[in-house]
């Protein structure tokens, strides 16, 4: 079991890892951002659009799971994700120094006011995030459908003289993994995670109050004796 001390730590190394890796992706970000629009715009971009295809060649079976299609983008697509890019990144370097100040107050004093305000905060970061994967899930899985169609077509068409080849949609679903909700496109883990620090509020809300509870007796039987 971890020492509170060498948990505290190792909780800030990594946020301070994460933080800079975040630094670089930005930095990355920008300066691909800027040569494209210096190069005059996305020509010769390709999307990575995720399918689902099984091919048969000659008795055997390949699994194509990516079709790379190619797209000219607007050109304030890319000033826009750039500004989006900027945004997530300050949101997550306000979000790393919350965290690092919880899990401070956390281990000097549980029962701090603090920690169930920005516990309560976190539960509602938490739905909404939810609510945007489950919006995000809805719209990829309706492009995903157009680019399963477009990827069967295309196949078909490119192997309609070859002989012993056959095109087919293919789907799996592992009842077995960690994640069986992972297999329908859902995937529940902020709900999970707001769940946890609901529970976690009470129970230190709880513990709070029986804290006060106990120091007021203590207070009366002092002014008794």
């Amino acid at each position: 079991m971890l020492r509170p001390q060498t948990a505290r730590t190792l909780l800030h190394l990594i946020l301070t890892l994460s933080l800079l890796i975040t630094v670089l992706f930005v930095v990355a970000d920008v300066g691909l951002s800027v040569q494209a629009m210096q190069a005059g715009g996305s020509a010769g971009l390709r999307l990575r659009v995720p399918v689902s295809v099984l091919l048969e060649l000659n008795h055997r079976a390949f699994h194509v799971t990516e079709m790379m299609t190619p797209s000219r983008l607007a050109a304030w697509s890319r000033p826009m994700w750039l500004a989006l890019t900027v945004a997530g990144a300050s949101l997550w370097f306000l979000a790393a120094r919350r965290v690092r100040a919880l899990v401070d107050r956390l281990l000097d004093d549980p029962f701090d006011p603090a920690n169930l305000r920005d516990l309560r905060l976190a539960v509602w970061v938490a739905l909404v995030w939810q609510g945007l994967m489950l919006v995000s899930s809805l719209v990829g899985w309706l492009q995903n459908r157009d680019a399963q169609a477009q990827a069967l077509s295309t196949l078909g068409q490119s192997l309609s003289r070859v002989p012993a080849s056959s095109v087919s949609p293919h789907s799996t679903f592992n009842v077995l993994t960690l994640n069986p909700l992972g297999g329908l496109g859902l995937n529940l883990t902020p709900l999970v995670i707001a769940a946890a620090l609901t529970i976690l509020a009470t129970v230190l809300r709880q513990a709070a109050a029986l804290r006060e509870e106990e120091r007021r007796l203590r207070h009366e039987q002092a002014l008794t004796i």
